[in-house]
């Protein structure tokens, strides 16, 4: 049986607590659609933007059951004073309800949280005897200070370094002028 999005955002909060995040920020819920009893069908990404949103909507078009963008960013930082249509907020909330497919962030909760995005690029480059920079609680905090160990490093070329670290881009289908 699949886990549900409720299940999966309670398990996630369990573990990358949404009161971590920092004053300013706005983790959690940004579009709810009234999906939270569906089987969970995931997009991930570092910001919840118009080409992300396309991208879940062609998914779901080609028979994805993308339901949830899970971001590390938040789409809404500010209270919002409106939400019209051309506005990229807007249409994102638009979009959203339209298609069944919410936004969920995670963004200053899981940058500090143990095994989350620091200690994650951390292990990538193989730190050794990582400690947070800013500790926020007992071992955790934000970003990670170690040792590179230069055997590891020489064994790796910068070209190859960078084609194994390189962000991999979404491609998003787009139709042709004059396909329909």
């Amino acid at each position: 049986m699949a886990m549900t999005v409720a299940e999966l955002i309670a398990g996630f909060e369990a573990w990358a607590p949404p009161t971590w995040q920092e004053q300013w920020d706005n983790c959690g819920w940004q579009i709810e659609p009234g999906i939270l009893t569906a089987p969970a069908g995931v997009l991930m990404c570092l910001t919840p933007t118009l080409a992300v949103m396309a991208e879940a909507i062609a998914l779901q078009q080609q028979g994805q059951p993308v339901n949830l963008i899970f971001a590390h960013h938040p789409l809404i930082f500010s209270p919002l004073k409106s939400v019209q249509a051309g506005n990229p907020v807007g249409e994102m909330v638009r979009l959203g309800i339209r298609h069944g497919i919410g936004v969920y962030s995670a963004h200053t909760n899981f940058d500090q949280v143990a095994q989350g995005t620091a200690d994650v690029l951390a292990q990538r480059l193989h730190l050794q005897g990582t400690v947070p920079v800013v500790p926020t609680q007992a071992g955790v905090g934000y970003g990670r200070v170690g040792t590179l160990l230069k055997p590891w490093l020489s064994r790796i070329s910068w070209p190859k370094f960078r084609r194994l670290y390189r962000p991999r881009r979404c491609s998003i289908p787009r139709k042709r002028m004059g396909s329909g």
